[in-house]
């Protein structure tokens, strides 16, 4: 499983507890999501079966808030 611990990515916090925290999905984080929804092991549990490119994924973020209703966050673990 692949977690994010670098307390540096604090960009935007959008709600934030003793040990972790989440923030919105921004472009940046691009390349982080791409490893995870070419998982084999991880797409397992997600609605998407195929991989996903750059391109594809890009859009995908741009979209996510197109829609006033949609919210879409990391869960970031801080560093101890």
């Amino acid at each position: 499983m692949v977690f994010l611990t670098d307390y540096e990515i604090m960009n935007n916090p959008f709600l934030i507890t003793k040990r972790l925290y989440f923030k919105p999905i921004e472009p940046d984080d691009l390349n982080l999501l791409l490893k995870w929804i070419n998982n084999p092991e991880l797409r397992n549990y997600l609605t998407i079966r195929f991989p996903f490119n750059s391109i594809k994924e890009k859009k995908w973020i741009e979209n996510l808030y197109s829609n006033k209703q949609n919210i879409a966050l990391l869960i970031v673990l801080k560093q101890k």
